[in-house]
């Protein structure tokens, strides 16, 4: 779950003020792992609201991971994620561009893993060639207009290595089971949801619903 207030790609806005009470709902819930935002401008975030995620999660589910989601485009950041005792951290290859190499040695160094958001196939095939071994396929064009294009993943996945060396996660307006049956019969590996959990009042029930997907031998999913 992407724990955050607002969003420069929706209309989402959601009040709270503890980070960390609202990460611990969804760890009750059964969330595979959590977000938390730094930026303010963007997200509705900031330092409290990380420190408070990270505290909480690491005291009540030490194997949920808590990645580190800021607008990255410095090493300094990196270190601070790490300072903080984050697991890992989000950074946007459209944002860094040809920097996202020197951000994911860096993560290396300090042993951080990277996840890098991509949208374009170049962004994919830079993510590829810097050794990312996570990349989060984003269906909303940021330096497009927020356009979304809800096939993307499918159009740029090409440029993946083969053999699932790389793990493949899939976020921008992600709102239920549906579209996560086809991702996973795809191939993807998860998805990273936002609008769709934070705020709505089902969203335990929604994340039950993407627990119980599971894929037969045939690769078509059952539902227990």
């Amino acid at each position: 779950v992407d724990i955050k207030r607002r969003s420069p790609t929706s209309s989402l806005r959601v009040d709270f003020n503890d980070a960390g009470g609202v990460a611990d709902s969804f760890i009750d819930s059964g969330i595979d792992f959590v977000v938390a935002n730094a930026d303010y401008e963007s997200y509705g975030g900031d330092t409290t609201d990380i420190e408070q995620a990270v505290a909480s999660v690491h005291k009540s589910s030490p194997d949920t991971p808590v990645i580190f989601k800021d607008i990255i485009i410095d090493p300094l950041q990196l270190a601070l994620a790490k300072q903080l005792k984050f697991d890992a951290a989000l950074v946007m290859a459209c944002v860094v561009g040809k920097d996202l190499t020197d951000l994911l040695d860096t993560g290396t160094l300090i042993n951080l893993p990277i996840i890098v958001e991509c949208h374009t196939p170049e962004e994919v095939a830079l993510a590829v060639e810097g050794g990312a071994g996570t990349i989060l396929l984003n269906r909303v064009d940021r330096f497009g207009g927020n356009e979304f294009h809800a096939t993307q993943p499918f159009a740029i996945r090409d440029e993946l290595p083969p053999g699932n060396v790389v793990t493949t996660l899939v976020t921008g307006k992600v709102f239920d089971t549906l579209e996560s049956n086809l991702f996973l019969q795809e191939g993807f590996d998860g998805v990273l949801i936002g609008e769709g959990l934070v705020g709505n009042p089902s969203a335990s029930s929604l994340i039950k619903e993407l627990h119980d997907l599971k894929l037969d031998d045939e690769g078509e999913i059952n539902r227990p």
